[in-house]
C-alpha cells in the first residue's frame, strides 16, 4: 500500500467560497502558497493507493498495526514498553 500526503491548495473566490487550484507535495512551497495569499487555503489529505481490496481492509481493521508488531524483536518492544 502506498500512502501520498498531498497539499490540496483552494484560491478564494471573493465570496463565499474557495475552488480547487492544484495539489503539490511540497510543504514549503504549499506554505508559500499560503504566505503569499493570505485568503486562499491550504488542507493536508492523506491519499491510500492499496493494491487490492484486501489491503483497504487490513487498513480498517487495524491488521496492518498487528503485523507490524509481529515483525518488533523482544528487545525492540520493551524498548516500546509494549512488554515487561
Amino acid at each position: 500500500m502506498i500512502t501520498m500526503t498531498l497539499y490540496d491548495i483552494q484560491v478564494w473566490d471573493g465570496g463565499d467560497r474557495h475552488i480547487h487550484k492544484h495539489y503539490t507535495n511540497d510543504k514549503l512551497a504549499a506554505e508559500a502558497w499560503q504566505a503569499k495569499f493570505k485568503n486562499d487555503l491550504v488542507i493536508t489529505r492523506t491519499f491510500y493507493i492499496a493494491e487490492s481490496s484486501e489491503e483497504l481492509f487490513e487498513l480498517d481493521t487495524g491488521m496492518i498495526a498487528e503485523r507490524a508488531l509481529a515483525k518488533l524483536t523482544t528487545a525492540e518492544k520493551v524498548a516500546l514498553g509494549l512488554i515487561k
